[in-house]
């Protein structure tokens, strides 16, 4: 949060000396045209284009008036040119307006023309809208690659606008499909531009999008601080629209994190907005997600009759807004109420409904959850017949369209319809095939995970070895520039000694900005170094080019193990592990960092931690068995809210350790002694829940903490030890200690 503070006071210092009114847009149609005549005819075109852009589905007379206009401009700009324009402009206009049968006759001519004109800006828009079209009906892949070559054009011009509608739309698209690190990447591009345009609009998409995205990548820290930036210059600008936008946007962060409350106040703000503004672009549709949103929260809630009210609210808006293929997943969430309901007649014609639109746009992943909600209906109305021939003819749709996840769903489905008909024949057999078709999407998904990191890995991995060679580079290209102008100087002093002072002027400059640059680059080379070792570690590296490893005598050592984990995990998909251990050792990092211990490396659900090097620190024991115990506090209070509950057990000892980094190429640090073995001897035999120390700990902190004492354990090479639970404390009462979310 303190990041995010700060980042806040730095926008709004940005906005103090950048006054908003350098943002605005034209203030109205007859000030604009009036503005014209001080610009050259190609200035005036592209003026023109833009402004149609701005106020194409909120000012529809004055956007055909601007489309007549550019029509003066042919005798002095090319024709095809103009007409090309003209066309992209009238073909986004009917998109954004959802006349699709319209707009694909425009996108033919567009076609029909592109060929006869080499202006980079004209193509760009002419491939970005032919983009957006595909886009709106759903074929990501293929609108994808035409913004992408929107891009490429837009690139070959000036023009900004350009670009930042480019990389918008590229991240946007990416999100829908999926690739994160790609739509993050050119988010910040789109940001980038935006903020040296000073287009609060578009700088508030960036900022939004890029908060949409580290939501799905589970970021939400990170998200909520975009959004809450995007939100910042929505309010100094006054703009109610955007400002309903990003409490929306909030509001899907909150719902993500389960924290429905937070999730339903925020999207209740938006509505108390997006009621009282109208005629704004895509006002319909935008006030039907919001409904949608609310209505998602009361069905969870199982409060039916709130979530129906929405729900009924945002069809209504659909249909007023043409949106016809997102109303049908709207009738398809009605009917699955009114089933809860129990009210089936109301049921089944939503569900018809919902069907009737998705095969008019031969929707198969649509049909398919439509007839996966049609076998529903009937078998809680225990027409187990009916259920199953819906539940067959779901499952050859699905088939068609590869959709793993609806499939598991329906052979789910039709296994409980199976037992609930008495057929348990039947049932058994999908039962395997459920299972069966379970273990190969679990290895499907593995495997993409798998490749997906791999893919990942050697990017990074040769993007860093890219950048270490173009750093190698830019410092070699200055020592050589260097070399040259200290070369021609000495030439020129020859023949012209009336300029030495001059030119030792020029040198002196030159040196002091390659001295910058240099010692920029080693600073930023020093900082990465910090990144991965301790500094006296690293301090060690730079000066010697190498490290010895050091004892030391007086450190406390912990060493935690989550029970039951490979029990618990074999029964969870991949990606839910990973977050689960992602949250866990993430809020143990931090109870490590506030007392002052350093992690040293988890080893699977084993969690290896130290106080007392590479620096000395008195209260090391005292320091670790805090920690242990605030991680055992917050495990269980995890555990009240959490479906998946976990136990831990911490092993914490007090002795002599061996530091020192490991490898060559990676370096790691890690310690090394008897103290480690005897804290995990200590640790395999707590029992969960539960923080023992060694003897020698016991010794150290037995007047802070309250212990109980446990039956010895034998040790190789030691004999049985004595080892102490911890009881409480009598210096702190954990149980009301307030933990904050840590990303």
């Amino acid at each position: 949060m303190n990041k995010l503070k700060n980042t806040l006071i730095i926008l709004l210092l940005f906005f103090s000396l950048y006054p908003l009114r350098i943002w605005a847009v034209h203030a109205n149609y007859e000030d604009f045209v009036n503005s014209l005549s001080q610009y050259k005819a190609q200035v005036q075109v592209q003026k023109i284009v833009s402004y149609a852009r701005e106020i194409a589905t909120q000012d529809s007379v004055n956007f055909f008036n601007l489309l007549d206009l550019l029509n003066e401009k042919k005798q002095d700009i090319k024709g095809v040119d103009i007409e090309l324009q003209q066309l992209s402009l009238y073909a986004d206009y009917l998109i954004k307006k959802k006349y699709f049968n319209r707009t694909e006759v425009e996108i033919n001519k567009i076609k029909a023309l592109l060929n006869q004109s080499q202006n980079h800006s004209v193509l760009s828009m002419a491939y970005e809208v032919m983009a957006d079209n595909l886009n709106y009906t759903n074929k990501k892949n293929e609108a994808l690659s035409l913004y992408l070559e929107a891009l490429e054009q837009a690139k070959k011009t000036n023009n900004k606008e350009l670009l930042i509608s480019q990389y918008s739309k590229i991240s946007i698209v990416n999100l829908d499909l999926g690739s994160y690190d790609k739509a993050l990447k050119y988010s910040k591009q789109a940001l980038k531009v935006s903020l040296e345009l000073k287009k609060y609009e578009d700088t508030i998409q960036a900022y939004s999008v890029a908060g949409n995205i580290y939501m799905q990548m589970n970021q939400f820290d990170s998200s909520i601080e975009n959004h809450f930036l995007a939100l910042s210059i929505a309010e100094q600008a006054n703009n109610e629209i955007w400002i309903s936008s990003c409490y929306n946007n909030i509001g899907a962060v909150y719902f993500s994190m389960q924290d429905y409350d937070m999730a339903l106040n925020y999207y209740h703000k938006a509505l108390d907005i997006k009621e009282t503004v109208n005629g704004y672009n895509n006002f319909e549709s935008r006030l039907a997600s919001s409904y949608n949103n609310v209505a998602i929260i009361y069905k969870k809630r199982k409060d039916y009759q709130q979530a129906l009210k929405y729900y009924l609210k945002s069809l209504e808006l659909k249909k007023i807004a043409n949106d016809v293929l997102s109303s049908a997943s709207t009738h398809n969430n009605i009917a699955l109420v009114y089933i809860s309901l129990e009210e089936f007649s109301q049921a089944k014609k939503h569900l018809d409904e919902a069907y009737s639109i998705y095969e008019h746009y031969d929707n198969k992943m649509g049909l398919a959850s439509s007839l996966v909600n049609y076998a529903n209906y009937y078998r809680i109305q225990k027409d187990y017949d009916k259920a199953i021939e819906y539940s067959l003819h779901a499952d050859g749709v699905i088939k068609n369209t590869s959709n793993y996840r609806q499939a598991l769903i329906n052979y789910g489905l039709i296994v409980k319809i199976f037992e609930e008909k008495g057929d348990f024949e039947q049932a058994y057999k999908y039962h395997k095939v459920y299972f069966d078709y379970k273990d190969s999407l679990y290895n499907l998904e593995r495997s993409n995970k798998i490749s997906e990191i791999q893919t990942k890995y050697e990017t990074e991995k040769k993007e860093s070895e890219n950048k270490l060679l173009r750093k190698d580079k830019q410092i070699s290209d200055l020592k050589l520039l260097r070399n040259k102008y200290l070369r021609n100087f000495l030439i020129i002093c020859l023949f012209f000694a009336v300029f030495i002072a001059l030119f030792i002027m020029i040198l002196y400059n030159q040196q002091r900005k390659t001295n910058r640059i240099i010692n920029g680059e080693k600073d930023k080379s020093e900082k990465l170094l910090l990144n991965i070792l301790p500094f006296e570690v690293a301090k060690e590296l730079k000066e010697r080019g190498s490290t010895k490893p050091q004892s030391f005598d007086n450190v406390t050592v912990m060493l935690s193990d989550l029970v039951n984990f490979t029990q618990i995990t074999s029964e969870l998909e991949p990606e839910i592990v990973i977050e689960e251990l992602n949250e866990i050792f993430t809020m143990f990092d931090y109870f490590i960092g506030k007392y002052e211990c350093e992690r040293i490396k988890t080893i699977g659900d084993a969690y290896l931690a130290v106080c007392g090097l590479p620096e000395e620190n008195d209260n090391h024991a005292r320091n670790v068995v805090n920690a242990a115990l605030e991680i055992v506090n917050f495990i269980q209070e995890r555990n009240k809210v959490s479906d998946i509950q976990w136990s831990i057990r911490i092993g914490v000892h007090t002795g002599k350790v061996v530091g020192g980094i490991i490898g060559i190429k990676k370096y790691i640090y890690d310690i090394f002694g008897d103290t480690i073995n005897t804290a995990s001897r200590i640790e395999n035999n707590c029992l969960p829940m539960q923080v023992s120390v060694s003897e020698t700990t016991y010794n150290i902190v037995k007047d802070d903490f309250c212990f109980e004492k446990n039956k010895g354990v034998e040790i190789k090479g030691k004999g049985y030890v004595d080892i102490y639970k911890i009881c409480g404390t009598n210096k702190q009462d954990l149980q009301n200690t307030q933990y904050k979310e840590i990303g």
